[in-house]
This record gives C-alpha cells, sequence and structure tokens, in this order.
C-alpha cells in the first residue's frame, strides 16, 4: 500500500505536528508496512512504526508525481477546505491534484478537515467539484459540515471531531492538577500571520497584559507559562516575548519555545492548573488533559470546536469583543473555578474523533 499525504506538516506548528504524528501511528495499525510519501515536508517528531515514512518528491511537478505513483492520496487533518483571496489558488490545487489522482484510480480522501472560509467568485463552485470527486470527507466540526451543505456540495460526508485530540490515546489521559498554580497562555501573532498587521496584535498582547496584571497581583503564587505552539521569531516567540514584556511582574512569567515534539507540548500543557487559549489545539490538547479552560475565538475554527465540546459562552470571549476588565473578570472565574466546563464528556469526543478512522479504513477495505 501507497499512500500520498497532504496537508501543512513540517511548517512547526504544533497543532499540524499533533495530526501528523496521529496520522502516521493510525496507519500504521490500518495498514501496517506500509509507504507513506508525507508533504509538504517531515519536520517533527514521528511516532515509531512499520511504515516506510518518507518524504513526498520535491522536483518540479513532483505532487502529480505522488498523486499518480500512490494508492491513496490522503489530505490528514487542518483547515484544508478553505480559499481566503479572489485569485484561488488554494481550492484550484485541490481540484487539479484530486483529478489527477482519480484519474490514476487513486482515492482521495480528505481526513479530519475543516471548511471555511471561502472567499472568492469560484470558491463555492471548487468547493463542490473537490466533494463531489472525493471518495470520503471528513469534517473535524459541524460548522463544516454546515457550511458544505449550505453551498450545495454532495459526497460522502460526515461530522466527526479534531484527530489532534487521540495524541495522548483512545481513554482521557489521567490528569492531576499541578500543586503549583500555572496558567498557561498561548502566544499567538494572528493578525501578522493573516493580515500582516502587527500592530493589531500588540494591541491584543497589551490587553491581555492589561488583564493579567491584576489576576497576578491578587495571586501572588501564580506563575505564568508563555506557550509557544508555532515556531518563528516572527510568531508565537514574538508574541510571548511582548506580552511577557508588557506584565508587570515579568519574572513570574516563563516562556515555552515551540517544540518539534507534539508529545511534550500536551505534557507542557497538562502541567497547567489552567489555560487561557489563543490556538486553537491550545485549547484542543487543554480539554484532552482536563484543564480548565477560557478561550479566545479568534477564527471559525474556534468557534467550531468550542460547538463540538459544547463550551459555554462564558468560557470563551470573541476576539473583536476582547476587553482587559471583562478577561480579568473571565479568568478570575476560571481561577476560583468558577467558569463552566465543556458540556461533552472527553471520552465522547474522542470517539468520535476515533471514527475518522473507523470510515477510513472502510476505503481501505475496497
Amino acid at each position: 500500500m501507497r499512500i500520498f499525504l497532504r496537508g501543512y506538516y513540517g511548517g512547526q506548528n504544533a497543532g499540524d505536528d499533533a495530526l501528523l504524528w496521529v496520522i502516521l501511528r493510525e496507519l500504521d495499525l490500518l495498514a501496517p508496512g506500509a509507504t507513506v510519501r508525507v508533504a509538504p515536508d517531515l519536520n517533527s517528531a514521528i511516532p515509531e512504526t512499520s511504515l516506510t515514512i518518507t518524504g513526498a518528491p520535491r522536483l518540479r511537478g513532483g505532487r502529480y508525481l505522488a498523486a499518480a505513483l500512490n494508492d491513496m492520496m490522503l489530505y490528514g487533518g487542518g483547515g484544508v477546505i478553505q480559499e481566503y483571496s479572489e485569485q484561488g489558488r488554494i481550492l484550484a490545487g485541490h481540484l487539479r491534484l484530486s483529478r489527477w489522482a482519480r484519474a490514476f484510480g487513486a482515492p482521495c480522501v480528505y481526513l479530519g478537515v475543516s471548511a471555511g472560509p471561502l472567499e472568492g467568485s469560484r470558491a463555492h463552485e471548487r468547493t463542490r467539484q473537490i466533494v463531489e470527486q472525493a471518495t470520503l470527507v471528513t469534517l473535524r466540526d459541524r460548522a463544516s459540515l454546515r457550511l458544505l451543505e449550505e453551498i450545495g456540495a454532495v459526497g460522502n460526508m460526515h461530522a466527526t471531531h479534531d484527530i489532534a485530540l487521540l495524541l495522548g490515546g483512545d481513554l482521557p489521559l489521567p490528569h492531576e492538577p499541578p500543586e503549583r498554580p500555572v496558567l498557561g497562555v498561548s502566544a499567538n501573532a494572528f493578525h501578522r500571520a493573516a493580515h500582516h498587521d502587527p500592530a493589531a496584535d500588540l494591541r491584543v498582547h497589551d490587553t491581555i497584559a492589561a488583564a493579567l496584571d491584576p489576576l497576578m497581583a491578587g495571586n501572588p503564587d501564580l506563575q505564568v507559562k508563555l506557550l509557544c505552539l508555532h515556531s518563528g521569531e516572527d510568531s508565537d516567540l514574538w508574541a510571548a516575548r511582548h506580552l511577557q514584556a508588557s506584565l508587570r511582574a515579568p519574572e513570574r512569567a516563563t516562556i515555552v519555545p515551540y517544540t518539534a515534539d507534539p508529545q511534550r507540548t500536551l505534557a507542557e500543557i497538562a502541567d497547567c492548573r489552567w489555560v487561557l487559549s489563543f490556538r486553537l489545539h491550545a485549547a484542543v490538547f487543554a480539554y484532552a488533559c482536563g484543564v480548565p479552560m477560557f478561550a479566545i475565538d479568534y477564527h471559525p475554527k474556534v468557534a467550531g470546536f468550542a460547538e463540538m465540546i459544547d463550551l459555554p459562552e462564558a468560557s470563551r470571549m470573541p476576539l473583536a469583543e476582547l476587553e482587559a476588565a471583562r478577561l480579568t473578570d473571565a479568568l478570575q472565574a476560571l481561577v476560583r473555578g468558577e467558569l463552566p466546563p465543556p458540556r461533552v464528556p472527553l471520552a465522547d469526543s474522542l470517539a468520535a474523533a476515533r471514527r475518522n478512522f473507523e470510515l477510513l479504513a472502510g476505503v481501505l477495505r475496497e
């Protein structure tokens, strides 16, 4: 069995690292001994398996060569079905590649992905064609499934859950809150990455710091762990440094740099008593570890995840509504244990995430 596995791998993002880790581990169970070619890059820790794991060809046209030479093309998790511009290059590329793979008889599977935003005049049309050609599409949130249904997409579509939930295994992780009061804060340079507007990020960081200051003043033993889930001097590390410098007590904040091992990232979050998540997979990992959290809703995928776990509105806040005083009140309620937790039991979410691979197994048997 030869599988061409595509995603946002190699970009030094802990969420994508976790997706790759889990998918390789599960493929080892479903297709032991298979050859898996990963694109665009292998740049993070991977599990020990019986698989032969290599990078995809880097030659010009290497994606098409890989699609032609393999028995399946698998898009493995993340915000894959999306388009942010009128040019429509993302979806056009998916469509060309899926047509090429199908021409050579290879099934095309989208596993645990999300859909949207779909901007541009041809985004809906191309998305409908992608779904129609796909052998299987599993979606990590119900909002993505609703979006595809609203634009008239028809195909073998299922709402499942985020694959990264399975990083720690199929059973809820035993979580003992650490004795020391540690608040994990996932740093994010969202505006800089999405809109090339670092000034907007600085304003957000100042707001978060202004919310943390009275919390830390009222809880003198509280330590803050600034979690970097993405590498790069102009990404989470840049955000963490500015956040730390903006605090009145910066010596009580520790920066945890990005690590290419997603299980280490999971362990860092499990070692927190509470988490303020400003990245999707900080929230995913906190939920998987049973760590109480408050989420900043900065992207539709965060709202989609919050819906899947039924995270009450009191435990999250849209980025556009972020205010220091409101955030301080929410964080004080968090550390006092007064914020409502997710209403969906973790065991149910893990079973929904497992459904991704149960459906994939059906395709592999065909």
